[in-house]
């Protein structure tokens, strides 16, 4: 009886050894997979950073060459304005022009048959005269 007692004692120890071994086993794994999600995690977090940082500087680079082509644009619609009111300038400088001319011959036409009147006016007064002496 006492043979059995001490046998029951001797494999409930093992049987409690072997536990404790199993339960160190389970939770060293457990350990190990809760570490491994942890720098699973963790690199995702980096992978994650890393492509928000990309995703910042591909927007950062799309908002500079929208900012140039928009100046390049702006400068193109100034020139085009500039030329414009060039052109508008010129042809109004030349209708200005046309219409001082047109003014100027049409003074000179006026002063000329001023003159032609005046002429005629002498004449008539010379004729006057020397039927008169």
């Amino acid at each position: 009886n006492e043979r059995i007692s001490e046998l029951r004692r001797e494999l409930q120890a093992q049987f409690d050894l072997r536990v404790q071994r199993m339960e160190a086993d389970a939770a060293r794994v457990l350990q190990l997979k809760v570490q491994q999600q942890k720098e699973s995690l963790f690199q995702h977090g980096r992978e994650e950073r890393a492509a928000v940082e990309q995703a910042r500087r591909q927007l950062e680079m799309e908002k500079q060459r929208l900012e140039e082509e928009r100046a390049k644009w702006v400068m193109e619609e100034r020139q085009k304005l500039a030329a414009q009111m060039d052109n508008q300038y010129e042809h109004e400088r030349q209708r200005l022009s046309r219409q001082l001319m047109g003014e100027a011959l049409l003074d000179d036409r006026l002063l000329l048959q001023q003159q032609e009147q005046e002429k005629e006016k002498e004449k008539k007064e010379q004729k006057e005269q020397e039927k008169r002496d």
